[in-house]
């Protein structure tokens, strides 16, 4: 079982069943799903049990809690996605986490980390940018919220792009 994962403000943990409520409402909320790409739409408890269960074999998939309270996902299971409550959102989290699981990532020897978002969600555009990705292009992909096509941008992270950002995010303060 892979240990939690601390940044200054957070804790990255391994997702567990009593997750499932939390996500199933979390993600089935307008605000939130719209961004998301491959996740079933409507969503379902049905849903987030499954992915809580997936979970269990994928120690890149992680659960974000600050003071113990869950605010989110990030994984890096081939590409890097993420989600936050909204009430999380403009306050670092997310680039604080992602940050520490692509660091894991690179120091497991990991080859480039690949992400995308959907050109609108400037949010998200940020994180990426924050953590060194840069556009390798743009492309469409089908969403199951949209039931239709939508734009992306495509992005890539490299080791050597990470070695140079990881420096300038490493905040003050010791872990928590």
């Amino acid at each position: 079982m892979a240990a939690p994962i601390a940044t200054r403000r957070l804790r990255l943990r391994l997702a567990a069943p009593q997750d499932a409520g939390w996500i199933a409402a979390e993600i089935a909320r307008p605000e939130v799903h719209c961004w998301l790409r491959a996740v079933p739409c409507p969503y379902g408890m049905a849903d987030a049990e499954h992915w809580v269960a997936q979970s269990a074999a994928l120690p890149m998939r992680r659960v974000i809690e600050r003071d113990g309270q869950p605010l989110g996902v990030v994984s890096l299971t081939g590409t890097l996605g993420y989600w936050l409550r909204p009430e999380a959102w403009g306050q670092g989290v997310m680039t604080e986490a992602a940050a520490a699981l692509i660091d894991l990532h690179f120091r497991q020897e990991g080859g480039p980390v690949a992400a995308d978002y959907h050109l609108g969600n400037a949010p998200s555009a940020r994180v990426l940018h924050r953590l060194g990705f840069r556009e390798t292009g743009r492309g469409v992909a089908q969403s199951e919220y949209w039931r239709a096509p939508v734009e992306i941008a495509c992005l890539e992270l490299s080791g050597a792009d990470w070695a140079a950002r990881r420096a300038a995010l490493a905040p003050s303060g010791p872990p928590r």
